[in-house]
């Protein structure tokens, strides 16, 4: 009942946001006319809350759609399930958003199950602490034995990370801040 009552809530707020948004966006002088309004999807873990509420949202004919509140506590085996049971109730023809998730097996499940953009502090907390990920696991560059490795990241790759510079020279990086 109290998620319930919380997934009532956000659609009432969320409605409240496109009719001010479609005001707003009416007047001549309102400064980015462009913003995108996004509908997030609530619902716990509770598979017939999740998927009326993407209904609900769904009918509001939003910019995106998103689907929060899977990144707290959630295991990925429920994350996963949700995303199965939900996102197809959202527009196949607008932007899907999955909130707060960014590991890489994350985002490959979330694009397999028609995830199209995720946020997360996750690889940009690892990068600052030296892990680089590659087809063949996780490095932390940070640790010694790279100090003189004059490998890239990740060999036969063809970025530009991996064509220019050694896991040397990012580590010295790294450590020089």
């Amino acid at each position: 009942r109290y998620i319930q009552q919380s997934v009532d809530r956000t659609s009432r707020w969320l409605e409240r946001c496109r009719i001010e948004m479609e005001r707003l966006n009416s007047l001549p002088d309102t400064i980015n006319q462009q913003q995108l309004l996004f509908g997030i999807n609530q619902g716990g873990v509770i598979d017939e809350i999740r998927m009326n509420h993407a209904r609900t949202i769904a009918g509001m004919d939003l910019d995106c759609y998103a689907v929060g509140g899977l990144a707290v506590g959630e295991t990925h085996e429920e994350m996963y399930h949700i995303l199965d049971v939900t996102v197809p109730h959202l527009p196949a023809d607008k932007p899907t958003y999955l909130m707060g998730v960014g590991t890489p097996a994350n985002i490959l499940e979330g694009v397999d199950r028609g995830v199209d953009f995720f946020d997360c502090v996750y690889p940009t907390r690892n990068g600052r602490h030296g892990h680089v990920y590659t087809n063949y696991g996780k490095l932390n560059l940070f640790n010694r034995k790279y100090q003189l490795d004059d490998k890239p990241i990740e060999e036969g790759c063809g970025c530009p990370a991996c064509v220019s510079y050694s896991r040397a020279y990012i580590r010295h990086l790294l450590k020089a801040k």
